[in-house]
């Protein structure tokens, strides 16, 4: 879960930890959306890293990692692009 801000509540991504798919809570939604990928998943060994940092007017940037463990390989989203896994290596 990441904590949310004044104008959007807490932001909650679950993950497949086998195929690596991914869902989001948030933004008023009303059950979680499936992130989509931009490139196709292979099977693996999957876990999330975030981290979420506080900015003066009191909104927060966030970014999330889904990480697979069997490979290293690493995609990620972020509070400043839509909800779509960018793979970084």
């Amino acid at each position: 879960m990441l904590a949310g801000d004044k104008t959007a509540g807490d932001i909650l991504l679950k993950v497949n930890t086998t195929t690596g798919a991914s869902w989001v809570y948030c933004c008023g939604a009303t059950g979680l959306q499936q992130i989509a990928d931009s490139t196709p998943v292979p099977p693996g060994d999957y876990h999330l890293l975030s981290w979420v940092y506080a900015n003066p007017d009191g909104s927060t940037n966030w970014n999330v990692y889904r990480i697979d463990n069997a490979t290293g390989k690493v995609w990620i989203i972020s509070s400043q692009s839509p909800f779509q896994w960018n793979v970084q290596n």
